[in-house]
């Protein structure tokens, strides 16, 4: 019970702490904002504190079950950090909101990014416990998979969030009126037209959106490999750190108005989360098999 209450007290020294680390982030922004209805508007400090406690937890999660300390692990955290919440979130941004957003801007939000998770990744670290040198030499690496093992697992993967990606942004996204006045689109009546639109429309698109998803594998192996502990341990990890960054969405956004925002929210939280749970079970338990073939054989 003490245990579990100075970790508690730790997460929230630490949501404190990337409270401050993002506002001096902030400074990197530009001050020249783009105008519009939300453009004035400021969450909630309590709503700032739940995301900021959310994301917190999404990293120590990894952290606390990890086989590896020090720089290495942080080296993960940051790569995880960054990945999810910065470099793939602006891929979108680019994307879809390419003609609203002015570079400056982009590059600021990016150079944010960066620098809250280089000093933050390395702090949830020490703060957690997990500088201590001497765990190097009792860690010892999950048993692997074969090149080809590995490959069709991973490509199946991206299909796996490709296809998550289109049907929750059809069924969800794509059925409020707001959303597609905003991106200036139409429903065609059925998934099947909608995904021939996209194809014919910006046939880039697709191949793109598989490509973010191998990135979103990528990602996931590497928190998968560093974690110890039965597959359930990486899925709550990757579920968490992969739906997180859909609570920022809660904050006003001068880009987009709160309706389509508030459908993105709805539409990307669940197949983030669903998608976290699928990766680490669909890899995960064939390195437990592995291990316990392995256990077995040397008894």
């Amino acid at each position: 019970m003490a245990g579990i209450l100075k970790t508690a007290l730790k997460l929230i020294a630490l949501t404190l702490t990337l409270l401050v680390l993002s506002g001096i982030g902030a400074l990197l922004i530009p001050a020249n904002q783009p105008a519009g209805d939300t453009a004035a508007a400021a969450p909630p400090l309590g709503l700032i504190l739940l995301v900021f406690f959310f994301q917190t937890l999404a990293l120590a999660i990894p952290i606390l079950w990890s086989r590896w300390n020090g720089w290495r692990l942080a080296a993960v955290i940051f790569v995880a950090y960054f990945g999810t919440v910065t470099f793939l979130t602006q891929i979108e941004s680019l994307v879809y909101l390419g003609d609203k957003m002015p570079g400056e801007l982009m590059a600021g939000l990016i150079a944010m990014g960066f620098f809250v998770a280089a000093v933050f990744s390395p702090l949830c670290v020490l703060v957690l416990g997990k500088w201590r040198p001497e765990l190097a030499a009792r860690a010892t690496p999950p048993p692997g998979l074969n090149l080809g093992q590995w490959g069709w697992r991973v490509a199946a993967s991206g299909f796996v969030f490709l296809c998550l990606y289109y049907l929750f942004g059809y069924y969800i996204a794509w059925q409020d009126p707001a959303l597609r006045a905003y991106y200036g689109g139409t429903d065609p009546g059925s998934f099947l037209a909608q995904m021939m639109s996209v194809a014919q429309s910006t046939p880039w698109m697709i191949p793109l959106q598989y490509v973010r998803g191998l990135m979103y594998v990528g990602l996931g192996l590497l928190v998968v490999y560093s974690m110890r502990g039965p597959w359930w341990r990486p899925g709550l990890a990757l579920s968490i750190l992969f739906a997180v960054p859909a609570l920022y969405l809660l904050f006003p956004n001068p880009l987009m108005p709160d309706f389509p925002r508030m459908t993105h929210f709805i539409e990307t939280l669940p197949y983030q989360f669903l998608f976290g749970w699928f990766l680490a079970w669909f890899l995960c338990p064939r390195i437990d098999k592995t291990t316990t073939a392995t256990a077995g054989a040397t008894l």
